[in-house]
């Protein structure tokens, strides 16, 4: 795995446009899903086990995180549980 852009300010992939190779919407969507179970089954012991999922998801957490009005962190923590814990 070889490391991405560096931005010596923050975030260089802030807005991605393109879903993994061999992924959809929908299929991203399906993964999400399985995120909360694994969070509703596990907790923050399954991080390990989502870690991998969260990289492919990564372009649909952008645009929920970057979405006008901004969601609230309480919301962020339901809807995404695993970007709350620690690597």
């Amino acid at each position: 795995m070889t490391r991405g852009p560096v931005d010596q300010y923050g975030c260089v992939r802030w807005c991605p446009v393109e879903v993994p190779v061999g992924e959809t919407e929908q299929s991203l969507d399906g993964i999400k899903s399985h995120l909360l179970n694994i969070y509703s089954e596990e907790g923050m012991s399954g991080a390990e086990r989502a870690e991998p999922l969260m990289e492919k998801t990564y372009i649909i957490q952008r645009r929920y995180l970057n979405s006008v009005p901004a969601p609230a962190i309480a919301v962020v923590k339901e809807e995404w549980p695993f970007l709350f814990s620690p690597r």
